[in-house]
């Protein structure tokens, strides 16, 4: 079962010891919903690209499910009409490789599945 996060988008404000991640209102009268807070132990400009990346994460996690799952379904097609074969999992800087650790990095710990037919 894949981990429950509070679901994005997630923005953050800076503040005098540090920045904040917020859940960003989703409906008119919502109120944000802090998910993280970052505090003064590293510079300034390191604290606010920490904190740039951790507001990203929903966004950069639903990307890259799709830039995976957009290779899979282009890999297969390419591989029915002998084109292309299925990617070689056993290099370890296959881009698809790279996508499914971070999405398992990300969530559940448990590699995306392979699509059938390409396993």
């Amino acid at each position: 079962m894949e981990r429950e996060y509070t679901p994005g988008p997630w923005g953050f404000t800076g503040e005098p010891n540090g920045y904040n991640v917020w859940q960003t209102a989703r409906e008119c009268g919502a109120h944000p919903q802090k998910i993280a807070s970052i505090t003064g132990r590293h510079p300034v400009e390191e604290e606010e690209a920490n904190t740039r990346l951790i507001a990203a994460a929903p966004d950069l996690l639903g990307a890259l499910r799709a830039l995976l799952r957009e290779h899979e379904e282009m890999n297969s097609e390419l591989h029915k009409i002998g084109k292309g074969r299925p990617w070689d999992s056993s290099d370890p800087f296959c881009a698809a490789d790279l996508a499914r650790c971070a999405i398992a990095n990300a969530t559940d710990g448990k590699m995306p599945p392979y699509r059938e037919g390409l396993s």
